[in-house]
């Protein structure tokens, strides 16, 4: 009985001894900072530029001017588990800012808090290596461009209601030069380790759109497959989420009670696959709420609610794609210079979006960036990784000012 209880114990005791000599992070490395951020951002020192207004507010006036005239490289802030608390500041300085408040030497930055209670935390956390030995790396936040890394908190934060469908973009580290901006991007439960700042990647030819938001790819599963997998069984996951789609939002006239519609055209694969559609939309005509009607006239099906008003219906198009609307009837003619039909697949997801004018109906969360919010132009296009490996991404933006 006592040598089964040494026997049992070796392996606690083996782990102990891992623990206790395994090596701390290193100081300056930003994994450890990293681990509890929901978002970072490095931006270069511009001595051409008005100070930061977070310089004024964290540092001793004559000192904040000199480290900027005087800077090269980048600087950055980093938010905690909370996006909207304040961020620390670090920037690179030697013994000139040893006398900062609310501040701590971390390798070659110093790194300043809010408050005293922002600095406890800090001080806190690095002082348990064990909690971010396996955090997520992102070398782009080290290099002199700007750079931008998030985690599933921050993007909450910031998409609000959109971020259910932002799977594949739970955490990212992206490069940003000028309006161009590419990186790697993680989805699910896998941390991300961008070790190396990405060369930036060849940009794919990208499709042109009337519509305000235009979003095509090879598959859906990327986007709802974490969705719809528990509502699904294996064929019907199978058939509706690698079926390569075209999906665009369109604005509704005025005489529809909804500000705007999505137009999903869905290209099903294999012979039977048209049969295998219908089947499953017979399936749900079964499980439809009680409070919603479903009409079929001409080939043509619509779901009303209890004031007649269309919230979604489906068509089929010539080619056997299927036609899915939300919003609007799918009987009703598309927007001037709007195809569905004729798309081109690509490998990934591809993303062509009007974002001020999207925010100027009121369709962007009000936590989006700013910057993002005002371009006149978005263009992105996400291609996964092999094997399980980060995702990359690259994109572009364009303003009107």
């Amino acid at each position: 009985m006592k040598a089964s209880f040494g026997v049992c114990l070796i392996p606690l005791f083996g782990g102990f001894i891992l623990w206790i000599t395994a090596p701390k992070p290193p100081q300056g490395d930003l994994k450890s900072l990293l681990s509890q951020a929901s978002l970072a951002q490095s931006l270069p020192i511009q001595p051409q530029q008005p100070l930061p207004r977070i310089w004024k507010q964290r540092l001793p006036p004559l000192l904040a001017m000199r480290l900027w005239r005087q800077g090269k490289g980048s600087w950055l802030q980093i938010w905690g588990p909370h996006a909207d608390s304040s961020p620390l500041l670090l920037l690179r300085a030697g013994r000139e800012a040893d006398t900062v408040p609310l501040s701590l030497r971390w390798g070659p930055y110093r790194v300043v808090a809010a408050d005293a209670l922002g600095l406890q935390s800090l001080q806190q956390s690095l002082r348990n290596p064990a909690q971010h030995r396996f955090g997520p790396r992102c070398a782009a936040l080290e290099s002199s461009d700007a750079a931008l890394f998030w985690s599933g908190s921050g993007l909450v934060a910031t998409t609000a209601n959109w971020s259910p469908f932002l799977m594949p973009l739970q955490q990212g580290c992206f490069q940003l030069q000028g309006m161009r901006w590419w990186g790697k991007t993680r989805g699910g439960d896998g941390v991300l380790r961008s070790t190396a700042p990405m060369a930036q990647p060849q940009e794919p030819v990208w499709p042109t759109s009337a519509a305000p938001l235009l979003l095509q790819g090879d598959s859906l599963a990327p986007l709802l497959g974490p969705l719809l997998e528990p509502l699904l069984d294996g064929a019907s996951k199978k058939l509706l989420l690698q079926s390569p789609f075209q999906l665009q939002l369109l604005f509704n006239p005025a005489n529809n009670p909804y500000q705007a519609s999505i137009w999903i055209s869905l290209q099903p694969q294999g012979k039977r696959a048209r049969q295998d559609f219908e089947r499953l939309l017979e399936r749900l005509k079964t499980q439809l709420p009680a409070e919603l009607q479903l009409k079929s006239r001409n080939g043509v099906s619509e779901l009303r609610n209890p004031k007649g008003w269309v919230q979604a219906g489906w068509r089929w198009q010539q080619s056997n794609k299927l036609l899915i609307v939300l919003g609007a009837s799918p009987n009703n003619q598309l927007a001037p210079g709007v195809v569905l039909s004729g798309f081109k697949q690509l490998s990934g997801l591809t993303l062509v979006a009007a974002p001020r004018l999207l925010d100027q109906r009121g369709l962007l969360p009000g936590d989006m960036p700013l910057v993002l919010k005002k371009s006149a132009l978005f263009k992105g296009h996400w291609r996964a990784g092999r094997a399980g490996a980060a995702a990359q991404v690259i994109g572009v933006s364009e303003t009107l000012d």
